[in-house]
């Protein structure tokens, strides 16, 4: 049973974290291109 409940609490973290680095790294690329969009090119 404890191994269960670790196992399921592993796999919410997993989740988390997966979704975490996607929706940082999608925010990040969104004001990354924003700015160099906005950039004045010489």
């Amino acid at each position: 049973m404890l191994f269960n409940l670790h196992a399921s609490f592993g796999n919410q973290y997993a989740h988390f974290l997966s979704f975490s680095i996607l929706y940082y790294s999608y925010m990040f690329f969104k004001h990354y291109f924003h700015y160099r969009c906005r950039r004045p090119a010489r």
